[in-house]
């Protein structure tokens, strides 16, 4: 807009003082600057005002003396003196008339047919009809701006353009809108002067004028803008309107710069804004505009993204112009480029119309070949820089021209100061070339030959396989001469281009001496058509700046890789590639970082050599921090220059190695890292390809690792597990890599005291030691899982030994990683579900519960408040303690319950005393708190060395023979026969706090040989089928039978282990001889109590039984015994036994057991009642003994479990009874009616209704038996009369029970067994049927 160029605007200083009211800065002002502000300053003089104090009285004095010697100061005066009102009036007939007109110019109340032309009008009237002729002017622009639906218009107005009267028209205009503001609202004036020429400065001036409206002006003037202001002229006018207001107010200018981004509207506007900022320090490490710029391509707005893209993309489409925005842009992009680059650097540019850029360029000098450092205080800047460019042409689509391409391909080529800035930069320019291949044209006007850049990239492979040519030094001068000859045949000179890229010549290895700073003196002589020499310094800081720098620079590369289209700028690519992998070790020990560009260089390259150029882009993407659209195909010419030139797979491979692991790699570590080179290499099977062994590294890579867990480690742990067991391909089996040695396992867990689970001293972390575990585990059962086609190609990789795996403490890591789970991430998880898979037997519900109360808040405080946090007493101590009891009984009970505020690790050096002494505890007089104390430190043990403390415990709890030696039983041992447990001493199973402990390992080994012989059987199963297919080659009908008969033997003996170990705990129930013969009575009296009242009948027979029973336990001693105890804690075990496998109950039921056993088992195993189920087929085996005890059985659980379910058994258990009846023989008949029939009474006890039926088979038994009587001519009391008439008379059964009692002899029961057995079926007939008749009286009443 150059129609304002030569008019005065408001300066910031006197916007400021008007914003202010600063009399004394208005007194400072030129005449004419006073002279825009005069209507404002006049009506603060003559309107009353609101502020009636004693300063705002002397500073209207002040404005009055100042405004006195101003000519201008009487016409506003004159403006003033108008009455407004009326003129209001007229205004708004004329707006009503031109409405009803439809917007045509016909007449007009404010004025009337002009005479003469406006100009000359407006000049020759008086104060009052130049406000209307004003008025009448600008309301018809504003209504002319209402009715074009948005599309802009330029008014071409007499009275707007005449350059002499623009103050006097300034001056109507401001106190038009002072006047009249309802008529004319400020935003509607602002947006009708954007319609007139010079409109922006009448704007300023109005604005001066009420301050106060600045921003709502501004707001205003953003909604209603275009969103691509340079894409037509209103766009233009209007950003170039807000720029001059903001020019006026600066202070303004970044929150109106605000406004710009919020409404997406004016993207001109933005830049221009920032443009003209000027901050108020000038060493900010980036400049206002890369800042901005970036915010907005690179932010997480995407609509604000967008709509800038568009201004870029659109902007590219004009010709180039030097007032539009974009342009101002770039060429101050540029010159902030150009401005940081080496000195050295030189340019060539002939693109370059501007004097600055050329100027700038042209102090660089030196040549083409010149490499020159980055000066360490523009690293950040140019990283800023290049990821701003990467934006630019990613997201937003700029073409760069040849000056932009040529400048960017030298900042990114340029050497940075080794830090980590410098790193971050080469990371983004080589990503930068990767994606933008495009960028680089022509760069140099001499060519090389192919076969000279074939040579660079075979010198650089000799520094890859020499690293030691090369050594560094802090500082060293280097003076090279060399000579570059270019013809069609020849190649360059070898000595000379060892010396460009870097490396000495073969026979000379150079030697420095080291400081911190160091300085590079390069003489270049170059032949060819010309000659010139030039010497360049450049300094290495090691700084972050500087890593961050290289690594930009890497990424640019990779993001542009159409940079490189010559063979000039090929060579010059391959050499700067050169020197990134030359100077990457000194990089990563001056700056301070674990992650350099060297191991994103070979990460790229492995992507290239796999054909993965998906993963490339998102690694570009990445890195870069935006999202880039990269074709794969323009990356050809890359990958053509990395998998031939630079880095073949071999040359990979072998450098790989040779990387140094990351010293406490963690997840804090960010970037690229040797082990993401690793990890692809592995997948790709490069190593085994190339025979090149990479399980040192490895090892020492999870050796070195620390929290929090780098989440690279665990997928390199399982597909490292996959190059060993799985070959790189089938024609060369042994193409794989070897595994970790079990001395090197053992040496993390060295420092590990007390073996399993012992707490950890050792020189490797807690981080390596369960990365170590969890490779160990997943290598098992990857092993298992390949067992089948390691079977088919003939080969068995070796697995761990189960002598190393006693020595890593397993219990132990896990519960370290329970409580560093944030640390770990994932792998607490996965050791957990490996931990199910092959150790089931350490991940036991209770032990999970127990350890809640071992790590629990109480425990906790008790630590807390120890004085000492180690015990006093050493386990020597302890053994003597043991050794002496009883007469040591106090202080080994306080030995004990100090060691029971330890802590499970602190603990672990007694578990040796603690388990060798408890076969002294089964003696006579040891207190029972002594046992229980115990039984609560193994439990406490058990929390992190359960495998080795249950060895030594069952070691320990072997019976003392004094012929024969105790054996020693190993952990495989007890695996594979799991009921060695229970062959300990006997005292054993009448000490409760033992049994506990002992029942605990039984239930532990019987889950770790179901585990043991799942293993076993796979991995047999699978070679032995191998072995078959192999021997049966040529045979045909081979049934494939082996491995079914192996499975269900594997079955059958997992099944024999489960039911003997259930029979020998239901043996130790029973109660002994001793027993028996000190309670009294018989062993069925103590069983019984285990019923409790269930069985018990209610009213006052209930009442005698139960005081009956309270004085046999008075004599008994109580229920409280030791034999009542174990047999709680074996119905606890049966019962998750029986929940666990369903099977084992129905095993244990159809073999049998004592039925003095049913009580206790019926009340004590809640889970018993799925006897229900398989009672039926139990009734239906064809031995009686098993038919006798699934009556017997069902009578208990009758009577326990009254459900529908049992009423039906019942009934069906009846109808079989009735059934044997007459297919029994007379023997037989005896013996299954004797134990039988009491379970009658059981049965109609629970359920009445079965009253009919039981009735009905004891008369069918007892006609059969006394018929059997009678025809032996014997005869006994008239019991079938009686039965018979007590089932057709019930009524009388009450006085017929009181009859039978009386006249019923009391006979022995020697002397009933002794008689004829049909007399005592007799007589079992009668009694059972004096018992239900009993039971039902009872009920009735």
């Amino acid at each position: 807009m150059s129609d304002s160029a030569d008019l005065q605007f408001v300066s910031p200083y006197a916007f400021e003082a008007m914003q202010r009211v600063d009399v004394a800065r208005l007194a400072a002002l030129s005449d004419p600057e006073l002279r825009l502000l005069l209507p404002c300053l006049v009506r603060m003089a003559l309107c009353a005002p609101a502020d009636q104090s004693k300063s705002w009285a002397q500073d209207k004095k002040l404005i009055l003396r100042l405004l006195s010697g101003v000519e201008a100061v009487n016409s506003i005066v004159a403006l003033l003196s108008v009455d407004f009102h009326a003129l209001e009036q007229d205004a708004r007939k004329e707006q009503q008339l031109r409405h009803k007109a439809g917007g045509s110019n016909g007449e007009s109340m404010l004025v009337s047919q002009l005479q003469r032309g406006l100009t000359l009008e407006f000049e020759h009237s008086d104060p009052l009809h130049r406000l209307r002729l004003a008025l009448s002017e600008l309301l018809a622009i504003m209504n002319k701006v209402a009715d074009s639906s948005g599309e802009f218009f330029l008014k071409s107005s007499e009275l707007f353009e005449s350059p002499v009267y623009l103050d006097e028209l300034a001056d109507v205009l401001c106190i038009l809108q002072a006047e009249l503001p309802s008529l004319l609202p400020i935003i509607d004036v602002a947006e009708a002067l954007l319609h007139v020429r010079n409109g922006e400065w009448f704007l300023c001036l109005l604005v001066a004028n009420v301050p106060d409206s600045f921003n709502e002006v501004c707001r205003s003037l953003i909604k209603s803008g275009e969103r691509q202001d340079e894409e037509s002229v209103g766009g233009r006018r209007r950003t170039e309107a807000l720029r001059q207001l903001c020019q006026m107010n600066p202070t303004q200018a970044l929150n109106i710069r605000s406004m710009v981004v919020d409404e997406c509207h004016l993207p001109g506007l933005g830049v221009a804004l920032t443009l003209d900022y000027k901050p108020d320090s000038s060493d900010e490490a980036v400049s206002p505009l890369v800042s901005f710029v970036s915010g907005l391509l690179l932010g997480t707005n995407s609509k604000v993204r967008t709509w800038f893209g568009m201004f870029i993309r659109n902007g590219q489409q004009r010709k180039r112009e030097s007032s539009s925005v974009l342009w101002q842009m770039r060429r101050q992009l540029l010159l902030e480029l150009v401005a940081i680059l080496p000195r050295s650097r030189s340019s060539h540019g002939a693109d370059a119309d501007d004097d600055d850029i050329t100027g700038a360029v042209g102090r660089g000098g030196g040549g083409p070949a010149g490499y020159s450092g980055l000066r360490a205080e523009h690293v950040v800047k140019a990283s800023a820089l290049l990821r701003l460019y990467c934006a630019l042409m990613g997201i937003a689509g700029l073409r760069p021209t040849d000056e932009e391409a040529e400048q960017l391909l030298q900042l990114m080529t340029s050497r940075p100061p080794a830090t980590p800035a410098g790193v971050r930069f080469v990371t983004l320019a080589f990503y930068k070339l990767l994606a933008f291949p495009t960028l680089v044209r022509y760069t140099h006007t001499h060519t090389h030959t192919p076969a000279g850049i074939r040579f660079v990239s075979l010198a650089f492979c000799k520094l890859l396989a020499f690293p030691t040519l090369v050594r560094y030094t802090h500082t060293h001068t280097h003076t090279h001469t060399h000579t570059h000859t270019h013809t069609r045949g020849h190649t360059l000179c070898v000595c000379g281009l060892l010396q460009a890229t870097g490396l000495p010549h073969p026979s000379q290895v150079h030697t420095h001496t080291h400081t911190l700073s160091h300085t590079h003196t390069h003489t270049h002589t170059h032949t060819h058509t010309h000659t010139h020499t030039h010497t360049h310094t450049y300094t290495h800081t090691a700084t972050p700046a500087g890593v961050r720098f290289m690594s930009l620079a890497f990424c640019k590369l990779l993001a542009f890789p159409t940079l490189v289209s010559t063979p000039e700028q090929e060579q010059l690519m391959v050499m700067w590639l050169s020197w990134m992998i030359k100077e990457e070790e000194y990089f990563e020990s001056a700056a301070g970082v674990s992650a350099s560009f060297g191991e994103m260089l070979l990460l790229v390259a492995m992507y290239f050599h796999s054909n993965q150029l998906s993963a490339i882009i998102e690694l570009v993407c990445s890195t870069l921090g935006m999202k880039i659209a990269i074709k794969p195909s323009s990356l050809s010419k890359m990958k053509t220059i990395f998998t031939q030139e630079i880095f073949t797979e071999q040359v990979v491979t072998a450098h790989a190695v040779r990387v140094p692991v990351t010293n406490n790699l963690s997840a804090n570590i960010t970037g690229f890292l040797p082990v993401h080179c690793i990890y692809q290499l592995l997948r790709s099977r490069a190593f085994t390809k190339h025979k090149v062994s990479i399980k040192d590294w490895i090892f020492r890579q999870l050796c070195e690792s620390s929290t929090p867990l780098h989440t690279q480690l665990l997928p390199l742990i399982d597909v490292y597990i996959n190059s060993i067991l799985t070959p790189a391909s089938k024609a060369n089996p042994e193409a794989t890599n070897q595994p970790i040695t079990e001395q090197e396992i053992l040496n993390v867990f060295q420092g590990v005291t007390g073996g399993d689970g012992g707490r950890g001293r050792s020189r490797f972390s807690i981080t390596a030691q369960l990365l170590i575990l969890y490779y160990i585990l997943s290598y098992e059962e990857a092993l298992l899982a390949n067992t089948k086609s390691l079977a088919q190609m003939q080969k068995k990789p070796k697995s761990y030994s189960a002598a190393l795996m006693d020595h890593i403490p397993i219990k132990y890591l896990i519960g370290q990683a329970q409580g560093l789970q944030k640390e770990l991430g994932g792998l607490h998880s996965a050791l957990l579900r490996l931990l199910a898979t092959n150790y089931p037997h350490l991940c036991m519900v209770e032990d999970w519960l127990r350890e809640e109360e071992v790590t629990g808040t109480l425990p906790l405080l008790r630590r807390v408040l120890l004085s000492s946090p180690t015990c006093p007493y050493t386990h020597t101590q302890l053994q003597e303690a043991f050794q002496k009891l009883p007469s040591s009984q106090t202080r080994l009970m306080d030995m004990l319950e100090r060691l029971a505020l330890l802590s499970p690790s602190d603990l672990i050096p007694y578990a040796e005393a603690l388990t060798g002494s408890m076969g002294l505890l089964l003696d006579e007089g040891v207190p029972r708190k002594v046992l229980q104390t115990l039984n609560k430190l193994w439990m406490v043990l058990n929390t992190v060395m359960p495998r080795r403390l249950w060895v030594m415990t069952v070691n320990a709890l072997q019976p003392s023979v004094k012929l024969l030696r105790k054996p020693r039983y190993t952990q495989n041992d007890l695996m594979v026969d799991p009921i060695i447990v229970l062959r300990c001493d006997a005292r054993v199973f009448r000490c409760p706090p033992l049994m506990a402990i002992t029942l605990h390992m039984l239930n532990g080994y019987l889950l770790a040989s179901k585990a043991y012989l799942n293993a076993h059987l796979k991995e047999m199963a699978d070679v032995e089928r191998q072995a078959q297919t192999i021997s049966n080659l040529g045979l045909s009908g081979q049934p494939d039978t082996p491995e079914v008969t192996r499975e269900e033997l594997k079955n059958a003996l997992l099944a024999a282990q489960d039911s003997a170990a259930v029979q020998i705990l239901l043996e130790v129930c029973l109660p002994t001889a001793q027993e028996v013969q000190g309670s009294g009575g018989g062993a069925d009296s103590l069983l019984l109590r285990m019923r409790g009242d269930k069985a018990k009948a209610s009213g006052a027979a209930a009442a005698a039984r139960a005081k009956e029973e309270e004085e046999g336990e008075d004599e008994e001693g109580g229920l409280l015994s030791d034999l009542r105890e174990v047999q709680c804690l074996v119905c606890c075990l049966l019962h998750q036994m029986f929940i666990a496998d369903p099977n084992i109950a129905k095993l244990v039921h159809f073999q049998g057991y004592p039925q003095a056993l049913l009580p206790l088992t019926v009340a004590g195993v809640p889970s018993i009642h799925i006897c229900l189920d398989f009672i039926p087929e139990l009734l239906a085996q064809p031995q009686l003994e098993k038919q006798i005890f699934a009556i017997q059985l069902l009578s208990h659980l009758c009577t326990q479990y009254a459900l529908p379910k049992s009423l039906s058994v019942a009934r069906l258990a009846i109808s079989v009874m009735g059934t044997l009846l007459t297919v029994l023989t007379k023997e037989k008949r005896f013996s299954f009616f004797m134990p039988t029939l009491p379970c009658l009474a059981a049965f109609c006890r629970a359920f009445p209704p079965l009253y009919e039926d039981a009735f009905t088979l004891l008369v069918q038994v007892g006609q059969v038996a006394s018929a059997d009587v009678a025809a032996e001519e014997r005869d006994i009391d008239p019991l079938i009369a009686r039965l018979q008439y007590l089932k057709e008379r019930p009524q009388d059964a009450a006085s017929i029970l009181g009859q039978s009692k009386l006249a019923q002899p009391k006979r022995s029961s020697g002397s009933l067994w002794g008689m004829d057995p049909d007399v005592q079926l007799c007589y079992q007939i009668e009694t059972t049927f004096m018992d239900i008749i009993q039971s039902s009286v009872q009920t009735d009443h």
